[in-house]
C-alpha cells in the first residue's frame, strides 16, 4: 500500500504556526508584503499566484500583485523588479514564470532574460529563492531564503522519516528552479547519490528503476508510469500540469508527470494536486516571514 505524502495537510500546519509569528509582527507594527509581478496573459502562473495569495491571507500577511501588460518589454520588468526590490513597504518579492508573455526577440532570449530578472531582485527580499546568492548559501547549508520548491520536497521528506543519507535518487528535470538545487542539497547535506537526468540523457528509464527516490519536475501530464520505478520506491512529482477535463465544473483539472499506476507499487508517493504544491507555497510563506524579521531585527 503506498502512503500518500501529505503536503496539503502538512502545509496547512506551519501556515497555521506562521500565523502566530505574523500575529507578534503585527503587534509590532510590522506588516509582512509580499509583492507578485505577473506578465498578463500568463495562465500558466496563474494558480500559484492565486496559491500565495490566498496563503499570504491566511497568516495575516499582504500581497500586492503587480501586473504588467501583455508583452511588456525586459527593461519594464527590471524597473519593476528595482522599485518593488527597494519600495520600504515590501519585504518579498517574486515573479511569476514563465515569462513566456514579454516582447523578446529572438524567442532564445527568453533563457537569459529569465536568469537576469531573477539575478535583479535583492538576495534578502527573493523569497522564491532563485537568486544565485540564495541557492549557492541552500546547497552549502548556510542560513539563506531557501529555494521554495526544493526546501518543501526536503521538508515533507523529512516530516514523513524517509532516510536520504545513503540512497540512490533520480531527478528527472535540472532546472535552477527545482532539480539542481535539490539534487545539490541532497548530496552535500544528506550524502545522498544523485543522477540527474535531461533531455539528453540516453536512457532515463535505466535511473529511474534503480533509484530509491525519483523526482520528476518536466511538466508533461501522465507522461511516466509505474513500469519506470522499482517495487517500493519513493516518487515525488513536482509536475502540475493543465488537462482539459469535461466532467469538471471547470473543464479541466490538475495532473502530475506520472500517472496513477503508481500507486500500490511506490512505498511513498505525493500526490497531485496535494502534494509538493502545498510545501512549495508553505515554504514561500516561511521565506516571507523569515525576510521580514532579517529586515526588522529590533
Amino acid at each position: 500500500m503506498t502512503q500518500r505524502l501529505d503536503g496539503l495537510t502538512l502545509g496547512g500546519t506551519l501556515q497555521r504556526t506562521l500565523r502566530e509569528e505574523v500575529a507578534v509582527l503585527r503587534s509590532r507594527g510590522i506588516l509582512p508584503v509580499l509583492a507578485e509581478i505577473m506578465i498578463s496573459g500568463n495562465h500558466a502562473s496563474g494558480k500559484y499566484a492565486s496559491q500565495s495569495m490566498r496563503a499570504c491571507e491566511n497568516i495575516g500577511a499582504e500581497s500586492w500583485i503587480c501586473r504588467l501588460p501583455k508583452d511588456s518589454t525586459p527593461e519594464t520588468l527590471s524597473s519593476e523588479i528595482f522599485g518593488l526590490s527597494v519600495h520600504p513597504h515590501v519585504n518579498g518579492v517574486l515573479i511569476q514564470l514563465p515569462l513566456e508573455n514579454l516582447a523578446i526577440s529572438p524567442p532564445q532570449a527568453l533563457r537569459e532574460i529569465t536568469y537576469r530578472s531573477m539575478d535583479e531582485i535583492i538576495p534578502s527580499r527573493d523569497v522564491d529563492g532563485f537568486h544565485p546568492t540564495n541557492i549557492t548559501k541552500f546547497v552549502r547549508g548556510q542560513p539563506c531564503l531557501p529555494p521554495a520548491t526544493a526546501k518543501g520536497i526536503i521538508t515533507l521528506l523529512d516530516h514523513y522519516g524517509i532516510p536520504l543519507k545513503g540512497r540512490d535518487v533520480a531527478i528527472i528535470g535540472v532546472s535552477e528552479i527545482v532539480g539542481r538545487p535539490l539534487g545539490n542539497f541532497l548530496v552535500n547535506q544528506r550524502e545522498a547519490t544523485v543522477a540527474f537526468c535531461h533531455r539528453e540523457t540516453r536512457d532515463i528509464s535505466f535511473y529511474m528503476r534503480n533509484a530509491d527516490i525519483v523526482v520528476s519536475a518536466i511538466g508533461k501530464p501522465h507522461y511516466f508510469n509505474a513500469d519506470v520505478i522499482k517495487e517500493g520506491a519513493v516518487v515525488i512529482d513536482v509536475g502540475m500540469n493543465r488537462v482539459i477535463d469535461p466532467t469538471s465544473s471547470k473543464g479541466y483539472r490538475f495532473v502530475g508527470d506520472f500517472d496513477d499506476s503508481i500507486w500500490g507499487k511506490a512505498s511513498h508517493a505525493t500526490p497531485v494536486p496535494g502534494g509538493v504544491g502545498p510545501m512549495t507555497v508553505a515554504t514561500l510563506m516561511q521565506n516571507l516571514v523569515q525576510a521580514t524579521k532579517n529586515q526588522n531585527p529590533n
